[in-house]
């Protein structure tokens, strides 16, 4: 049984919920975490490294010196690649493409390992009663010092909430996604995943038949 407790903006701990097996208790495996956030994060790279070829170099169209009699290897142009300001053998073309395909059962399924490994390490609780009147970020940071600390956390809301999402977005060690816009790579990046209400059950609902 997998549980975790859950505080309320004071700090004050209400209660501990006990959260399904299907989806916070799997077995983890490293190895399929390390190849989904490796897949992640190449998705991620725009292929844009360039460098020029012989033919790109600008200048170069005098032979640099006569064929024969100068003890010297035979040299055509001053931008060849065993020149210096040359061009480049096998460089990057700025059309690289890094996109690999990740089939949907292995993104659920590392997601649930991720959350899972989160549960089970005790780097996962529950914020109750949460309602953001106002943007603040001051007083996101006043409530965050009567919780238990962590270096970086990963706020999962039950629905959109434009207040939260504001009073975060300059404290740089805190991001906010919906229950049901999650991944590994959010997951994993994060030292500590703050459920917030009741995105706990929502989670539970959507993938828990499915692993």
């Amino acid at each position: 049984m997998i549980t975790i407790p859950v505080y309320n903006s004071e700090g004050k701990k209400l209660e501990d919920i006990s959260l399904s097996s299907n989806v916070f208790g799997l077995k983890v495996e490293p190895t399929l975490l390390h190849l989904v956030t490796t897949i992640f994060l190449g998705n991620q790279r725009k292929g844009t490294a360039k460098v020029k070829t012989r033919a790109e170099r600008r200048g170069g169209g005098k032979k640099p010196f006569k064929q024969k009699g100068t003890a010297s290897a035979r040299a055509g142009t001053t931008r060849s690649p065993i020149w210096r300001k040359g061009g480049r053998v096998f460089g990057p073309t700025g059309e690289q493409n890094y996109h690999r395909d990740l089939p949907k059962k292995v993104r659920v399924k590392s997601l649930l390992m991720g959350l899972s490994s989160k549960a089970q390490g005790g780097k996962m609780w529950g914020l109750g009663g949460l309602n953001i009147k106002e943007i603040s970020t001051k007083d996101i940071k006043a409530m965050l010092s009567n919780l238990p600390t962590a270096r970086s956390i990963l706020f999962v809301i039950p629905k959109k909430d434009e207040k939260l999402v504001l009073s975060v977005r300059n404290l740089p060690q805190i991001t906010v996604r919906l229950y049901d816009n999650i991944n590994t790579l959010d997951v994993l990046r994060h030292d500590t995943l703050v459920l917030i209400n009741d995105s706990a059950a929502l989670m539970e609902k959507k993938w828990g038949e499915t692993s």
